[in-house]
């Protein structure tokens, strides 16, 4: 195995059999290519990637029965020949050996790769969550509407316009507006303004969702490939964020947002129940005080200049978030990663009625100028 001059042999060999690979019979000849390409000192890997790529024939070698061909070189010239590999006394030193060449270290899942990004943040940042109830202790549905900048509606229609006014700002916002759930999705793209005029005016029923940052209004591509005007590319810009946190009891998301509020005044546009078991906290990101949507002209659409920094500068801001609000030590605490991971997410308007919870999404808080302000919409 260490000879040169062999090794030089074996390479033309193997050369040679690869080139002489026929379709429909090729996976018969792997035995032979991979014999020959072991003995040159060719790594498993170096195998595999030669053979998929200069394997003669329109159709490639089926991955499986070259990956199998590769172990049988391997266990025939390393470890003495396939009937000896399988004895049981073989040695463990050439066993292990030929377990690291085919079984290395499985990358780590996403979640697996969060986890230890999570328990590497130092203590004091784990427990933000935990510090954030503890300030907001006793707080109730009440306290957060006495908190509200903007005085909370009763009337349903008035909560959904009123919620409407704060996300979409201006008539030039697009967004899209409908119902999910069991039954999938319906809905469609309008003007925020104008559905809350129709909404007020009774003319339209509450739609269950809005989506949370404004819409171009122009047809994209969804990760699939499929066409929608209601993804991540069509997305016109980046001013909120959605926090819940659906595994935390309702009493402590009260406190939660409680104390946020007031510790970081500015930054909550509005709370809404959602009817069953999580408060939906949309906020307002840093990329809107670093890069301020400006009032367009009506012939063109907004920020229309959306590019890749924009893209990874709401990726940063994202990860912040999750670094900050998915760090505690209990699961129980950390806030749903879902909301961060797509900028076309939606959000529950207030006054829609939830039939699967036969109860009614309620408008808990609200900066109705907020948006407006921060973002120089008008």
């Amino acid at each position: 195995m260490t000879d040169e001059a062999f090794q030089t042999r074996q390479r033309g060999k193997y050369a040679t059999a690869l080139a002489n690979l026929m379709p429909g019979t090729r996976d018969a000849g792997l035995v032979t290519v991979t014999l020959y390409g072991r003995q040159a000192g060719m790594t498993p890997d170096e195998l595999y990637a030669d053979i998929m790529a200069n394997a003669p024939g329109a159709t490639r070698p089926n991955p499986s029965a070259v990956r199998r061909a590769i172990e049988h070189a391997v266990r025939t010239v390393e470890l003495g020949g396939v009937k000896d590999w399988a004895k049981k006394n073989r040695p463990n030193a050439a066993a292990a050996a030929y377990d690291r060449i085919w079984k290395a270290p499985k990358e780590p899942t996403a979640a697996e790769k969060l986890e230890a990004a999570r328990r590497a943040l130092p203590s004091h940042v784990r427990g933000t969550v935990s510090r954030l109830v503890a300030a907001g202790r006793g707080a109730t549905s009440k306290t957060l509407r006495e908190m509200s900048p903007t005085a909370i509606p009763t009337a349903p229609a008035e909560q959904a316009a009123a919620h409407l006014t704060a996300l979409g700002a201006d008539w030039r916002w697009r967004i899209w507006a409908g119902t999910i759930g069991a039954t999938g999705k319906r809905g469609g793209i309008c003007d925020a303004a104008a559905l809350a005029d129709t909404i007020r005016a009774g003319l339209a029923d509450i739609p269950t969702h809005v989506s949370l940052n404004p819409l171009t209004g122009k047809e994209g591509r969804t990760k699939d490939g499929l066409p929608s005007f209601d993804c991540a590319a069509t997305v016109a810009a980046f001013p909120f964020a959605l926090l819940e946190f659906d595994a935390m009891p309702l009493a402590d998301q009260c406190a939660i947002f409680a104390a946020l509020i007031r510790r970081k005044p500015g930054r909550v546009v509005s709370l809404c129940y959602s009817g069953g078991k999580s408060i939906h906290a949309v906020v307002l990101i840093p990329e809107a005080h670093d890069r301020r949507l400006k009032t367009l002209p009506p012939t063109r659409q907004l920020r229309e200049d959306r590019n890749e920094n924009d893209d990874a500068k709401w990726r940063g801001e994202m990860d912040a978030l999750v670094r900050l609000f998915a760090s505690s030590d209990d699961p129980a605490e950390r806030i749903d990663l879902a909301p961060t991971m797509n900028p076309a997410i939606h959000t529950r308007l207030a006054g829609a009625f939830r039939a699967d919870k036969g109860k009614r999404q309620t408008l808990l808080y609200l900066d109705a100028d907020l948006a407006r302000r921060e973002l120089e919409i008008f």
